[in-house]
């Protein structure tokens, strides 16, 4: 299949590119080729490319351990710029808290708690989103435009007093501990991680409803 595949790869739109890179990933077909030869249709069609399918492209890098640079670079700016459009869209943003907050005045530092929210959400990328981002992100390079990174901080200090518990367990420990997420955005998450009891063992009653359920 990959190899009938090959010549059919320039004439597909971006949409089924990403879709035959996510399933080939997924049956764990060894084709360097192959994927190589996906990734650099991609390029072309980079302006026509959501949320979703950006985030689906550097989760395939992350599964595949394929550090190309021209790629995590390519995905890092194009997140940043449709961050950026969405901001002109959508007006004023707030920002990273520079400082670590003071305890109980999280609200005034910029990242705020379930008591006063921020009063826009993250756009245009989900906080699931953003976090499958700076997994990937992490754990493929060190290295991240100073430009991205100021942007995703931004972002991420908007989905913060929103991420779910599920959101919160997602976080990797190589995003937790990368410059993706400075200092006041570390303790901010950990505070939210506490709100929502993320990392908290399931109670038993829990545990026997998801028995049932099964």
């Amino acid at each position: 299949v990959a190899a009938q595949s090959k010549p059919l790869f320039p004439a597909m739109p971006l949409e089924q590119l990403v879709m035959a890179l996510r399933l080939f990933t997924s049956a764990r077909h060894e084709d360097h080729d192959l994927y190589l030869r996906i990734l650099g249709e991609i390029p072309l069609q980079i302006r026509g490319i959501t949320p979703e399918l950006l985030t689906t492209c550097l989760r395939v890098l992350w599964r595949l351990r394929l550090n190309e640079e021209t790629y995590l670079e390519l995905f890092s700016m194009e997140a940043m710029n449709m961050i950026r459009a969405g901001k002109r869209r959508g007006g004023r943003t707030v920002r990273a808290p520079r400082r670590a907050p003071a305890p109980g005045r999280s609200a005034e530092s910029g990242v705020a708690s379930d008591v006063a929210s921020p009063p826009e959400a993250p756009s245009p990328f989900t906080a699931e989103q953003l976090v499958r981002i700076g997994n990937a992100l992490s754990q493929l390079s060190s290295q991240h435009p100073p430009r991205f990174i100021e942007v995703y901080h931004e972002q991420f200090a908007l989905a913060i007093p929103r991420m779910t518990r599920e959101e919160c367990e997602l976080v990797n420990p190589t995003l937790a501990m990368s410059p993706l997420m400075h200092d006041p955005l570390r303790r901010s998450f950990l505070e939210r991680c506490a709100q929502v009891a993320a990392g908290k063992p399931l109670e038993s009653s829990d545990v026997q409803i998801g028995r049932a359920s099964c």
